[in-house]
C-alpha cells in the first residue's frame, strides 16, 4: 500500500508523506520548523499542515490525507480571525490598535507584545479543534529578544498546543529553538510538480513554472503578473546575446 501524502504537499511529496504519517499515527510533534528558500511555499505548507492537524477526522482521498471538511474545526475557514484555534504572526505585516480617541489614532503594536499575546493564545484550550495552532513566520529574520519571547512556549508547550515556524535560513534561528522542533525541509520542486499544483499545463503556466526556480509561490505570482510575456521576451533576448560570438558588442 502506497504511503499517504498530506494535502497541500503535492509539490513536496517527501515532507508530505512524513507529515501525513504523523497525523495518521497520532504522533504529531508539538513544534515544526518549515525551512526552504523564499517563495518555495513555507507559509502555505504551515497552514495546510495546521488545518490537517486541526481536523477531528482526517480523510484519505486517492492517496492524499486531508481534512474531512465536516467536523467543527473544518466548518470554519482556517484563516486568522476566522478560526478560533488559529493564530498567525507575521513580523513583516503591520498591525495596529485603535486608541480610545477613535478611528485614525491607532498605532503599530510592538512585535514583542504580539508574541506575548501569542503565548497567551496557546495557553487557552482549543475551542473547535483538537489543537491550538500558532504559526510564526520568518523566524530567521527575528532578533534574539523576539525568539526568546516565544522560547518557553516551545520548550514547555501545553499538551493541546502546536507551534509551526518558518525560516529561509535555519542557521539564523536560535539553537535552543532548533533543537526542540521537528524540521521539515522544502526543496525547490520540478516544473511538472508545480504545474500539477496549479492545475494547468498551458504555455503560460509552463513558462511560469520554469522561471520560478522550483518555487510554487513564485510561479503563481508570475502567472498573475501582467508583464510575464515581457519578461519571457527579455530572457530570450539575453539568451540570444549570450550565444552570440561577441555578446558585449
Amino acid at each position: 500500500m502506497a504511503e499517504l501524502i498530506a494535502e497541500g504537499f503535492e509539490a513536496h511529496p517527501g515532507p508530505g508523506r512524513m507529515l501525513a504519517g504523523a497525523v495518521a499515527s497520532g504522533k504529531v510533534a508539538h513544534a515544526y520548523l518549515f525551512v526552504g528558500p523564499v517563495g518555495v511555499g513555507k507559509r502555505d505548507a504551515a497552514r495546510a499542515f495546521g488545518r490537517l492537524a486541526s481536523c477531528h477526522r482526517p480523510a484519505e482521498r486517492q492517496g492524499v490525507l486531508g481534512p474531512c471538511g465536516a467536523c467543527p474545526s473544518c466548518e470554519r475557514p482556517f484563516a486568522p480571525d476566522r478560526h478560533h484555534d488559529l493564530m498567525v504572526v507575521d513580523p513583516a505585516e503591520k498591525e495596529s490598535r485603535v486608541a480610545v480617541e477613535g478611528p485614525g489614532s491607532g498605532k503599530e503594536t510592538p512585535l514583542i507584545d504580539r508574541l506575548r499575546h501569542a503565548q497567551e493564545f496557546v495557553a487557552i484550550r482549543p475551542v473547535l479543534a483538537p489543537v491550538k495552532c500558532l504559526i510564526l513566520l520568518g523566524m530567521d529574520a527575528l532578533q534574539d529578544v523576539h525568539m526568546n519571547a516565544i522560547l518557553k512556549t516551545i520548550e514547555e508547550p501545553p499538551a493541546h498546543a502546536m507551534v509551526l515556524l518558518t525560516a529561509a535560513n535555519a542557521s539564523s534561528v536560535l539553537p535552543t529553538i532548533l533543537s526542540r522542533c521537528q524540521r521539515v525541509d522544502l526543496s525547490p520542486a520540478p516544473p511538472e510538480r508545480i504545474l500539477a499544483t496549479m492545475g494547468r499545463d498551458d504555455e503560460a503556466a509552463r513558462l511560469a513554472a520554469l522561471l520560478s526556480g522550483g518555487r510554487p509561490a513564485v510561479a503563481r505570482r508570475l502567472m498573475d503578473a501582467e508583464d510575464l510575456d515581457t519578461m519571457v521576451r527579455g530572457l530570450a533576448d539575453l539568451r540570444q546575446l549570450a550565444m552570440a560570438g561577441d555578446p558585449l558588442s
